[in-house]
């Protein structure tokens, strides 16, 4: 993966959308790994590389989508402050788009985000939001995404210890 990141960057003339996806995914693949400080490194490098692409170029909102990477990896890297600004940030470019997935996505790793703050109602709220969004977008109801938010609502609940609700 790294040397596709290095010859994606190394060609001419520069596909600055072709950089940035591949410094995106191999974050993320890092982040599936638990490096989550080097995945950070390379969202980090990729937001830099984004500002290359001109915002009527693409169809996704890579600025949303860097934001939420890299409010995931502040939360993993236990900076829920950082975590919860990079989150915003993402919602409000997701939010004026028809890109349902990415907009349920971020509101779902906000959940999970409150949820190790302990903040189980702001995790329950946005857990739902992830679900309605998800809904909304037209997405199907047997889908695994809806039914990780259903799993992680009974998660918040059995927190509680409201063990009736979360089944």
């Amino acid at each position: 993966m790294r040397e596709c990141v290095r010859l994606r960057a190394a060609g001419e003339p520069k596909d600055w959308v072709a950089i940035t996806r591949s410094e995106v995914y191999f974050g993320n693949v890092l982040a599936s790994t638990g490096a989550f400080i080097e995945s950070l490194n390379w969202e980090l490098e990729a937001q830099k590389t984004r500002r290359n692409i001109p915002d009527d170029h693409v169809n996704i909102k890579w600025s949303g989508v860097i934001h939420q990477n890299i409010g995931r990896c502040y939360m993993f890297l236990n900076d829920h402050n950082e975590a919860e600004n990079r989150l915003i940030l993402a919602l409000k470019d997701f939010e004026g788009s028809q890109n349902w997935a990415m907009l349920a996505y971020t509101l779902f790793v906000k959940g999970t985000l409150y949820r190790r703050s302990e903040d189980h109602q702001a995790a329950e709220e946005a857990y739902c939001e992830a679900q309605k969004a998800w809904l909304q977008g037209g997405n199907l109801q047997t889908h695994h995404f809806n039914g990780a938010c259903m799993y992680k609502l009974g998660c918040v609940a059995d927190d509680v210890g409201e063990s009736e609700k979360a089944m």
